[in-house]
C-alpha cells in the first residue's frame, strides 16, 4: 500500500463525498476518485460503497480507516514534538482568533511581523475553535472563562460588556430595554450566555437578528437593527454607539493566549505569546470598560 493512500481514505471517510475530501486535501475530486479506484484494484476489494447519501466504508474499508486514523495521529504527534524542540525564530506560525480581536489588535500583530521577519504567520479569524491538538493552529487568542484543560497558556486580560445601541435608535424619554429589538448571537457564538442573560433581564424581548461575527454585530448595531450586549472597549470607542446600561454583572470573559503543551517551548510560539501578552496588558483599562479604545488605538 502507498501510505499516501491513507490520507485519501481518511478524508473521504470524514467528508462522505469526493468533493469534500478534495477540499480537505487541496486536490480535485477526480484525483480523489482515481486514487480510491486504484486502491480498490490493488487491494482486490472495495474500500467504500457509494450510496445516495455519500461514500460509506465497507468492512474492509473500516480496517483501513482505523489504520489511517492511527497513522495520522502518530504523524501529528511527531510533528508537534519536533516543533516543540524548534528553537528557531523562523518558520510557519498558525494563529487563530476572532475577526474583531484582529481588528482591535492589528497594530500589535503588525509589530510582531516586523519584529520577527523570519516567522510566516497564518491567521484563521473565525468563531469556530481550531483544534490545537491536531495542529490546525499553534496559538489561540480567545475570550473564554473555561479554557480547555488540555491546553496551556496565559490569561492576558478580562473583557467586560454593556448593552449598546445606535444613537439614532435611542430615543427620549428612555425606553425599557425589552421594548427594543435585540441582536443575538448565532448558536456557535456565545448564544447560550446571551440568551440566558436576556431571559433573566429582558424577558419577552424580540431578537431581530442573530449573528456569527463580532464585526457584523458591530455593523448591525451601527445600522440600528437592534441593541446588544457588546464589548465595552469596542462600543465606547465607536462614535455611533452609546451605552444604555452600566457594565453587566457576570457577563465578562477572560482573554487567553493558549497553545498545546508540546509547543510551549517552541521559539516562535513563545515569542508570539510574550509579545501579545505585553500588548494586552497595556489594554486592560479599555478591555474592562474603564477607558475608551480611542484613547490607546
Amino acid at each position: 500500500m502507498d501510505w499516501s493512500d491513507l490520507r485519501f481514505v481518511l478524508a473521504t471517510a470524514k467528508a462522505g463525498t469526493l468533493s469534500g475530501a478534495a477540499r480537505e486535501l487541496g486536490v480535485t475530486h477526480t484525483t480523489v476518485a482515481r486514487r480510491l479506484k486504484a486502491l480498490d484494484e490493488r487491494l482486490g476489494a472495495r474500500v467504500f460503497d457509494q450510496r445516495s447519501d455519500g461514500f460509506v466504508l465497507t468492512a474492509e474499508g473500516e480496517a483501513i480507516f482505523a489504520l489511517a486514523v492511527r497513522f495520522d495521529e502518530e504523524v501529528v504527534d511527531l510533528e508537534r514534538r519536533l516543533l516543540g524542540r524548534d528553537a528557531r525564530l523562523t518558520g510557519l506560525l498558525r494563529v487563530t482568533t476572532v475577526d474583531m480581536f484582529f481588528d482591535w489588535f492589528a497594530r500589535d500583530f503588525a509589530e510582531f511581523v516586523k519584529r520577527y521577519p523570519g516567522v510566516e504567520m497564518e491567521l484563521a479569524a473565525t468563531i469556530d475553535p481550531k483544534n490545537l491538538t491536531r495542529r490546525d493552529a499553534d496559538v489561540a487568542l480567545r475570550a473564554t472563562n473555561q479554557p480547555p484543560e488540555h491546553l496551556v497558556g496565559r490569561k492576558v486580560g478580562r473583557m467586560e460588556f454593556a448593552v449598546f445601541a445606535a444613537k439614532s435608535l435611542v430615543g427620549s424619554p428612555a425606553r425599557e430595554l425589552a421594548s427594543y429589538p435585540w441582536l443575538g448571537w448565532e448558536e456557535r457564538a456565545r448564544a447560550r450566555v446571551t440568551d440566558r442573560w436576556m431571559a433573566e433581564n429582558v424577558p419577552g424581548a424580540r431578537v431581530a437578528l442573530r449573528i456569527d461575527s463580532p464585526i457584523v454585530m458591530r455593523r448591525a448595531l451601527e445600522a440600528g437593527i437592534g441593541i446588544a450586549a457588546f464589548p465595552c472597549f469596542e462600543g465606547d470607542a465607536n462614535p455611533e454607539l452609546e451605552r444604555v446600561t452600566p457594565v453587566l454583572d457576570d457577563f465578562g470573559m477572560d482573554v487567553w493566549l493558549l497553545t498545546h503543551p508540546d509547543l510551549k517551548n517552541t521559539a516562535r510560539v513563545v515569542a508570539f505569546i510574550h509579545h501579545m501578552a505585553e500588548a494586552l496588558a497595556q489594554r486592560q483599562a479599555a478591555l474592562s470598560g474603564r477607558l475608551p479604545m480611542a484613547s490607546w488605538a
